[in-house]
C-alpha cells in the first residue's frame, strides 16, 4: 500500500470516527432530554406554553400587532412552543380524545387553551430537545476547531452531563436557547477573528462564518436579551488582538477592518430579531418602547432570597456563591485547578517559591489566547450580571459551556501529569493508551455520580463538595416546581380528586398533573377575591421556597406550619412539598375526625368533632386543636372561638380567643349554608400554668355582642398539662 493510499485510508477512518462521535453526542443529548419528558414542569414553562400558543395563533391570523407577549422577548421559544402546540391541536382535530381537550375544537380554538395537560408539553419539549441536541453537536465541532479534539471531547462530556445545565436544557423556557445559540455564535466569532493563523486576510467563507455568528447571536438575543451581556467581552477581544497581545494566534488586521467586521456582526443581531418577530414588521417604535419598559420593570422586581434573608438586590457575592453550589464538582474543581495554575506567577509573589502548586507540573498549563478569550467572556458576563439588582442563579448558564472548556483543559493537564509522574498507575487507568479518551471516561463517571441521584429533578442539584442542599437552603432560593407532579399524583389518589379544589402558590405547575382544580394563593398578602378562593380549598400545597421568601406572608405560613401535613415530599433531604388539609372539608375528611361529637352550639351551627395534637401539653410543646364545624344556615364570617382550660375546681386559669380559620374568613361575604369548615387553633402555654388534668371548654363568640341565649360553653374532653 502506497503512502498516499495509507493517508487516504487514515483520513476516511478519522472522518468515520468523527461522524460516529457526533452521532453518539446527538443520541445521548437527545436521550437525556427525552427520558422522563413528562416531568417535571417548571413554573415558567406553563407561562411559555401560553405565550407560545398565543404567539403562533396570532401569527396564523396575521394579527402581528399582538405577537408582542413578553420583554425577554422569548421569540425563539414561542416559535418552538407554538409550532409544537399547533401540531398538538392538529392531532387533536384528527384524533379526538388524544389529549385532555374539549371535542369539536378547531385548531385556532384549541390554541386559545389556558389549561395544559402534561401530554401537551411533550411535543414542544421534544422539538426543543431536537434543536438543543443539534446545538450540542455543533458546539463539539466548533470547540474542536478552536481548541482541539481532546478539549472538545472532555468539555462536551462535562457539559452534557452537568445537572444544572441539563435541567434548563429540558425546560421550554428561554434559557436553553439563549445559552446554546449564543455559545455557538461566540465560538464562530472567535474562529473568524483567529482566521487561519497565517494571514490577516479573510475569504468569502470566513465572511459567511461571521454572518452566521451574528445571526446566531441575534437568535440568542431574541430568546433572551441578556445574551447581549457578552458584548463587552467581544469589544475586549478586538482590543487585545489589535494591541498585539494575542500574537501570533490572533494577527492584528487594523482597527478599520475590525470595526467594519464588528459593525457587520452587530447589524446581523437586530436584523435577525426583526426577521423572526412579526410585531416589528408593523410597530417597531412602539415595540422597542414596550421592550424597554418591560426590561426596566424586570430589573427592579426584587423579592429574592439570599444568604438567609429576603432582599430586593442580592450583593456581589451572589454569583460567586451560585458558581460554587451550582457547578458540578468536575467543572468546579477543574476550573479551580485551571485558575490556580494560571495565577501561579502571582501566587509565587504572594506565598513564595515553596508553594506546592509549583511541584505538580502545572506550570505549563495551556495559556492559549483562545482560552484567554473564554476567560474574558466568563468574567464580563459575571461582571454585568453582578451590576444588576435582579439576580437569579440560572443567569450564570451562559458561562457554563466556557467553564467546561477551561475545566477540560485542566483535567487533561492533570491526566498528562499523572502519566509522567505515575506511569504504572497511568497504564492501569489506560491513560497512556489514549489521554483524551481516558479523561473523558473519568468525566463521564464523575458527572453521572452527581447527575443520577437527582433524576429526573436535575434542578435540585447543589454541589456536594460545598455541603449540597443541606447548606444551600440557607444561602440560595430552592425549588422551581420540581416534585409537584408527585404531589399531584398523591392528590389524585383521593376518591374525590376530580371535585377537589387545591390552593397553591405554584398552581400552574401543579395543574398539568392534577385531576381537580387548582387556584393560586399568590405571592402577596391575599386580596379579598383571592382569599375567597383559597378559604374554599380542600387542600393547601405549600412549597419550600415559600418559606424562604415568606409567600404570601409570615402569618399565613405560620398558621399552616403549626399543623400536621397530610403528605410531605422529601427530595435530597429537604421537604420540597407539604400538603395540608384546607379550610373546606371533603367527605373523606369527616371519616378522619379523631373525636366525633356532633354538638349543637346554636340551631344553625354544629360542631362535628375535634382533633388534639397530643394528650399532654407543655409550654415547650403547646396545644393545638382542630374543630370541625357544620353551618346549617348562612353565617357571618367574623365569628370567634373561645377555648379555655377548666381545672377540677371549675376555675379557668388559661383562655384563648381567636377568629375562625385565623380570621381569614373575615374578608368573605358570609359562610354559606351547608359549609363544612375545618378550624385550626394554636394554644401557647405560659410557664406558670399549674400542672394537672384540665377539661377543654369551647364557646362561640358572635360579632356585635349579639350572643344567642343557647350558645353556652361546651366541654369537649380532657388534657394533661405539664411534664
Amino acid at each position: 500500500m502506497t503512502r498516499l493510499s495509507k493517508l487516504r485510508k487514515s483520513e476516511r477512518l478519522a472522518t468515520g470516527s468523527d461522524t460516529a462521535l457526533l452521532l453518539g453526542i446527538f443520541v445521548i443529548s437527545l436521550a437525556l432530554r427525552a427520558i422522563a419528558i413528562d416531568v417535571p414542569v417548571n413554573l415558567d414553562e406553563v407561562s411559555w406554553m401560553e405565550r407560545g400558543s398565543e404567539f403562533f395563533r396570532q401569527f396564523l391570523e396575521e394579527d402581528y400587532q399582538d405577537t408582542y407577549l413578553r420583554h425577554h422577548p422569548g421569540i425563539v421559544n414561542m416559535w418552538i412552543v407554538g409550532s409544537g402546540m399547533f401540531v398538538n391541536c392538529r392531532l387533536h382535530e384528527l384524533m379526538p380524545g388524544l389529549f385532555d381537550l374539549a371535542e369539536g375544537l378547531t385548531v385556532r380554538e384549541c390554541m386559545k387553551s389556558e389549561q395544559f395537560s402534561i401530554a401537551l408539553f411533550i411535543l414542544p419539549r421534544l422539538f426543543q430537545a431536537l434543536i438543543t441536541a443539534i446545538c450540542t453537536c455543533a458546539l463539539y465541532a466548533l470547540t474542536q476547531r478552536l481548541l482541539g479534539k481532546s478539549i472538545a471531547l472532555v468539555a462536551t462530556v462535562l457539559l452534557i452531563l452537568d445537572p444544572f445545565f441539563l435541567a434548563y436544557q429540558r425546560f421550554v423556557t428561554t434559557d436553553a436557547m439563549q445559552v446554546d445559540l449564543s455559545t455557538l455564535g461566540l465560538l464562530l466569532l472567535l474562529l473568524y477573528l483567529r482566521g487561519n493563523g497565517k494571514t490577516s486576510r479573510r475569504t468569502l467563507r470566513d465572511r459567511l462564518g461571521l454572518l452566521a455568528s451574528g445571526v446566531l447571536m441575534g437568535l440568542a438575543t431574541a430568546a433572551k436579551i441578556p445574551a447581549l451581556f457578552v458584548l463587552p467581552a467581544v469589544f475586549t477581544w478586538i482590543a487585545c488582538i489589535e494591541l498585539g497581545m494575542w500574537q501570533p494566534v490572533f494577527r492584528p488586521r487594523g482597527w478599520l477592518p475590525q470595526i467594519f467586521d464588528l459593525t457587520l456582526w452587530l447589524a446581523a443581531i437586530p436584523a435577525t430579531i426583526y426577521a423572526i418577530w412579526p410585531v416589528l414588521w408593523v410597530a417597531p417604535e412602539a415595540t422597542l418602547h414596550r421592550l424597554y419598559q418591560g426590561l426596566l420593570e424586570e430589573s427592579q422586581r426584587g423579592f429574592f432570597f439570599f444568604w438567609g434573608q429576603l432582599t430586593d438586590a442580592p450583593n456581589a457575592l451572589f454569583y460567586p456563591v451560585v458558581l460554587v453550589y451550582r457547578l458540578s464538582p468536575a467543572i468546579f474543581v477543574g476550573g479551580l485547578i485551571y485558575t490556580l495554575a494560571r495565577l501561579r506567577p502571582q501566587l509565587y509573589r504572594w506565598f513564595g517559591k515553596n508553594l506546592p502548586l509549583g511541584k505538580t507540573g502545572f506550570a505549563q498549563i495551556n495559556a492559549r489566547p483562545e482560552l484567554n478569550a473564554l476567560i474574558l467572556a466568563v468574567a464580563w458576563i459575571l461582571v454585568v450580571l453582578s451590576l444588576l439588582d435582579s439576580k437569579i442563579d440560572r443567569y450564570i448558564l451562559p458561562t457554563v459551556p466556557f467553564l467546561a472548556m477551561l475545566a477540560a483543559t485542566a483535567w487533561l493537564q492533570v491526566w498528562h501529569w499523572l502519566q509522567r509522574k505515575f506511569p504504572r498507575l497511568a497504564r492501569t487507568l489506560g491513560i497512556k493508551a489514549n489521554l483524551a479518551v481516558s479523561c473523558a471516561l473519568f468525566a463521564i463517571v464523575a458527572q453521572l455520580a452527581v447527575l443520577l441521584p437527582h433524576f429526573p429533578y436535575y434542578i435540585t442539584y447543589f454541589n456536594p463538595l460545598a455541603g449540597g442542599s443541606r447548606v444551600a437552603q440557607h444561602l440560595l432560593m430552592v425549588g422551581q416546581g420540581e416534585g409537584l407532579d408527585r404531589a399531584a399524583r398523591w392528590l389524585n389518589k383521593s376518591p374525590e380528586a376530580e371535585r377537589t379544589l387545591v390552593a397553591s402558590a405554584y398552581s400552574k405547575a401543579l395543574e398539568p398533573y392534577f385531576l381537580g382544580e387548582a387556584t393560586n394563593i399568590g405571592r402577596d398578602k391575599p386580596s379579598p377575591e383571592r382569599l375567597r378562593r383559597w378559604v374554599g380549598a380542600h387542600r393547601i400545597v405549600l412549597y419550600f421556597n415559600q418559606f424562604q421568601r415568606q409567600i404570601p406572608d409570615g402569618e399565613f405560613l405560620a398558621y399552616f406550619r403549626g399543623q400536621q401535613p397530610l403528605y410531605t415530599l422529601h427530595i435530597d433531604g429537604l421537604d420540597y412539598v407539604n400538603i395540608y388539609p384546607g379550610p373546606t372539608l371533603l367527605p373523606e375528611d369527616l371519616a378522619r375526625i379523631q373525636s366525633p361529637v356532633n354538638t349543637t352550639f346554636t340551631p344553625s351551627i354544629r360542631l362535628l368533632g375535634y382533633d388534639l395534637n397530643r394528650d399532654r401539653w407543655t409550654p415547650e410543646k403547646p396545644g393545638k386543636i382542630t374543630l370541625y364545624w357544620h353551618f346549617l344556615e348562612d353565617a357571618l364570617p367574623n365569628l370567634e372561638v373561645e377555648i379555655a382550660l377548666v381545672n377540677v375546681s371549675d376555675e379557668v386559669p388559661h383562655k384563648w380567643q381567636s377568629p375562625l380559620v385565623n380570621g381569614y374568613l373575615g374578608q368573605t361575604d358570609s359562610i354559606a349554608l351547608g359549609t363544612l369548615l375545618r378550624d385550626f387553633h394554636q394554644l401557647p402555654l405560659t410557664s406558670d400554668i399549674v400542672p394537672g388534668r384540665y377539661q377543654i371548654q369551647v364557646r362561640l363568640v358572635f360579632p356585635d355582642a349579639i350572643q344567642p341565649a343557647n350558645a353556652n360553653p361546651t366541654i369537649l374532653g380532657e388534657v394533661e398539662i405539664g411534664d
